[in-house]
């Protein structure tokens, strides 16, 4: 991982809910991308996660969609407690991102995810 992108996770870190919602965006795409060539995740995966599905729209199911398509590390890391509402809300975006055209594969994967959380 580079320096940079320690850094950036670093300050992620100290004030999750503080950062903005692009950055957090490419942390976790950054993350998820290097999950797939290190055979690991960074252990703030999940806090990404819950900040870009909690604060996103559709765009961010897509984004995770891909995301825990990387590897099998960015699948179980990208996890997070959510409860049910969200849960429930997810399913519903995963569901419209599926109407709108999205990547069927990828979105029912996140989909199935969504539905377990419940």
């Amino acid at each position: 991982m580079s320096a940079d992108l320690e850094t950036q996770l670093e300050r992620f870190e100290a004030a999750p809910h503080e950062a903005p919602l692009a950055l957090v965006r490419a942390l976790f795409q950054a993350v998820a991308a290097a999950s797939k060539d290190a055979w690991c995740i960074d252990d703030r995966a999940g806090a990404l996660t819950e900040q870009l599905l909690r604060r996103g729209g559709l765009d961010e199911v897509d984004l995770y969609a891909a995301g825990i398509a990387q590897s099998f590390d960015a699948a179980m890391g990208c996890r997070f407690e959510c409860g049910p509402e969200l849960a429930a809300e997810l399913v519903r975006r995963a569901d419209l991102c599926l109407a709108r055209g999205g990547d069927r594969e990828l979105l029912e994967r996140a989909r199935q995810v969504f539905e377990g959380w419940r």
